[in-house]
């Protein structure tokens, strides 16, 4: 083999080290990258996580001193918890936060109560007078467990 040929192929294997140097250099690059974004997507779900439990804390403790309707902060309630934790819903004492959601999912809220017939909204207020009433014991009960459940 000659000196001219051993040459080339020195420097086509230095070229084929260098592409697979700048190759694996991009995919660790990319890497990193993808890394990154993960642990900002993670961090920004612990942080939804926690605001979404201190939430919970909140009107829960608003319940136990009388601060909110109870349909409202069973609503909503019951909306965290579904993000939370959806098997709660199903236990009891937390089960009235689903079905308090569900007895009043037809009633009309924000505009929609606006351009309702003042018939309409009475009834409906009335009904969920009513709903508060009869489950006012269970969602006290189910605000304070909560309020101390560990989520």
């Amino acid at each position: 083999m000659s000196t001219m040929m051993q040459w080339i192929l020195i420097l086509a294997g230095v070229v084929v080290c260098g592409a697979l140097v700048l190759f694996i250099a991009g995919r660790l690059k990319k890497l990193n990258a993808d890394r990154s974004q993960q642990t900002r997507r993670d961090r920004a779900q612990q942080d939804r996580r926690r605001d979404a439990i201190q939430s919970v804390r909140v009107i829960a403790m608003a319940v136990e001193q009388e601060q909110v309707d109870l349909a409202e902060a069973s609503i909503r309630l019951h909306g965290l918890l579904q993000v939370l934790g959806p098997e709660l819903l199903d236990q009891e004492p937390y089960r009235v936060f689903r079905e308090m959601a569900e007895q009043t999912a037809h009633m009309h809220t924000h505009e929609a109560r606006g351009q309702a017939d003042r018939r309409d909204i009475r009834r409906q207020d009335n009904e969920r007078l009513a709903l508060e009433e009869q489950h006012q014991e269970k969602i006290r009960d189910a605000a304070r467990a909560i309020r101390h459940h560990p989520l």
